[in-house]
């Protein structure tokens, strides 16, 4: 079936098409609606279209409405302001949520109400090719071509492996991806399955959606399963939620095995890209978990002779990437028989640093592993024409354990490294944050890893806390700050357990006092001077600061809690 006759379908289907938290809309009103927007579409004589619409229903009659009227679309991932400004030149218009002043292209927005002209004059589309944006996950993003006939084919394959039950379809990532568009909404529309329309990105988004739609699957990533056991009320879901799917990346067989504890069933992982579409299953379990990936009906797989990696022929892949009639991954694999393989890493992810060869997905796994680590990025930072002299940067999430830890934490990181990596390649750059970016595909762009580093490649000499908050009144100021851990006094005052000196906390008094309130911190006399508690790297503490302009005296605390580390008055001349 073409999408035409699929359409011509809907015309008299009462059934839900899109589900949104205050109104349910039917096949036929979807039918309605983007034959209007085909006749809009029409109207313009722009060719190329660039397509970013956040709700999916939205999204869905904008889409195939502007395929019937005969457009070229480009699908993006973002209406960043860069991004758009850098297509202008080959995209003629864009179907946007919010017009962007500064834009200098056509703009129309979603929710304008074109005339409904049914007898509309419609382009055929079965073989008509739009284009998906890639992530950028591993380089720059880039356009890849589709044709619609290599989805419908994919969905033919999805619905005669897994469409079995009634469902619903709600989803943590998004339609402007080839995973989602598959998932979310192609696969549904086709078997006239309900969408929930908005993104769930949270647990109770996903609670809610289930309220509504009664069962269904839930369409997510790796990264956003990795914290659902811990988070989600799966009684809310339970009898509700019948299938998982996971693609993005592979899914942890710890994350999996605690899905499957949770929901009583293993997630389905599903490995494909942009280029190839869906290329292969597997479902990792508490019975079977060595499990590798089965390539779905109709794609043959082999294994390239000279590189290791994994070679795809595939109905789902656009004739313009294929070579000898297969599609050249950068994916090493291990070929088992019946066609089965096990994935070994990115060969696009491994550099050279100092001449020698490093896996960045190894020295990934390998920081993961350790207690102190929930999750890690590495990224090159300055790659180019000198590879030989590229640095790595270390992008950490930390665990309890590593909150919690004591001492200078990058160090130790290094040193767990060693284990496994010459002294010469190891990261030199390391930034810790509370989340890694990660797009709605639950991919972490390249461009948005390395953004990471930039402030901390401004300065190489870190001598002051962190401020996160800063309060002032009168002649008294109040100061929320953290100790970073590699701060340059911590050099020769105990390696193994490094702490803020008695002199340097006086010295942050002096250095704030004179910021903000504008005197001389030349020291004439110490008053009081207390050392309560010991303070290490990472430790999160206030610091008050008061000054008497009669006496011509600085009083400060260092505090956090009830917890005390010191106090004092130091006389000061003043301006």
């Amino acid at each position: 079936m073409n999408i035409e006759a699929l359409i011509e379908t809907w015309s008299d289907c009462p059934s839900m098409a899109f589900q949104l938290e205050n109104r349910s809309i039917s096949y036929a009103e979807l039918q309605q609606q983007l034959i209007a927007w085909a006749h809009l579409g029409k109207n313009y004589e722009e060719k190329v279209w660039g397509l970013h619409i956040e709700e999916t229903w939205n999204f869905a009659y904008v889409f195939f409405g502007l395929l019937l009227a005969g457009k070229e679309i480009r699908i993006l991932p973002s209406a960043q302001h860069g991004l758009l400004e850098d297509l202008t030149p080959s995209v003629d218009a864009f179907v946007l949520d919010k017009n962007i002043a500064t834009l200098d292209a056509v703009q129309i927005q979603p929710s304008e109400m074109p005339t409904l002209d049914s007898s509309i004059e419609r382009t055929a589309i079965s073989t008509h090719t739009f284009s998906f944006f890639t992530s950028g996950s591993t380089g720059e993003g880039k356009m890849f071509p589709k044709e619609i006939d290599h989805l419908l084919a994919e969905v033919e394959i999805l619905n005669a492996a897994w469409g079995d039950r009634a469902f619903g379809v709600c989803a943590t990532v998004s339609h402007q991806h080839i995973y989602g568009f598959l998932f979310k909404l192609l696969w549904p529309l086709v078997t006239r399955r309900t969408i929930w329309s908005s993104a769930c990105f949270y647990p109770a988004d996903i609670e809610d959606a289930f309220k509504h739609l009664g069962s269904g699957y839930l369409i997510s990533t790796p990264s956003h399963l990795k914290r659902l056991p811990d988070l989600m009320n799966w009684d809310a879901i339970a009898g509700r939620c019948t299938r998982i799917f996971s693609s993005g990346g592979p899914l942890a067989l710890e994350s999996a095995l605690a899905i499957e504890e949770c929901a009583g069933f293993a997630p389905i992982e599903v490995f494909g890209s942009t280029e190839t579409g869906g290329v292969a299953w597997r479902q990792q379990s508490t019975g079977n978990t060595h499990t590798p990936w089965q390539p779905f009906d109709g794609v043959h797989v082999s294994r390239h002779s000279s590189t290791g990696c994994l070679l795809v022929a595939s109905p789902f892949i656009h004739p313009s990437e294929v070579s000898d009639g297969m599609y050249a991954t950068k994916d090493a694999v291990e070929l088992l028989g019946d066609g089965q393989f096990t994935l070994k890493g990115r060969v696009d992810r491994i550099v050279k640093v100092e001449q020698k060869r490093v896996s960045l997905e190894h020295m990934e796994q390998c920081l993961v592993s350790l207690d102190e680590v929930d999750d890690a990025s590495i990224v090159v930072l300055n790659d180019g024409a000198g590879l030989s002299r590229s640095r790595l940067g270390a992008a950490i999430t930390l665990s309890e354990a590593g909150q919690a830890f004591k001492g200078h934490l990058k160090k130790h990181l290094k040193q767990s490294l060693s284990q496994w990596f010459e002294p010469t390649v190891l990261p030199r750059s390391w930034v810790f944050v509370q989340a890694l970016p990660v797009n709605a595909q639950g991919k972490k762009p390249l461009a948005d890893l390395r953004a990471l580093f930039k402030s901390s490649e401004q300065t190489d000499v870190v001598m002051l806390p962190v401020i996160y908050t800063e309060s002032k009144a009168h002649h008294e100021v109040l100061l929320d700050c953290e100790v970073p851990e590699d701060m340059l006094y911590f050099d020769g005052h105990f390696d193994t357990l490094p702490v803020v000196a008695g002199v340097v906390q006086i010295h942050w008094a002096m250095q704030f006092s004179e910021k903000y309130f504008g005197i001389e911190t030349h020291a004439h006399q110490l008053e009081a001077i207390k050392f309560h508690q010991l303070l290490f790297p990472r430790d999160r503490f206030t610091l008050k600061l008061s000054y008497n302009k009669d006496s011509k005296k600085v009083q400060f605390a260092i505090f956090a809690n009830d917890k005390k580390f010191s106090s004092g008055r130091v006389a000061v001349g003043a301006v």
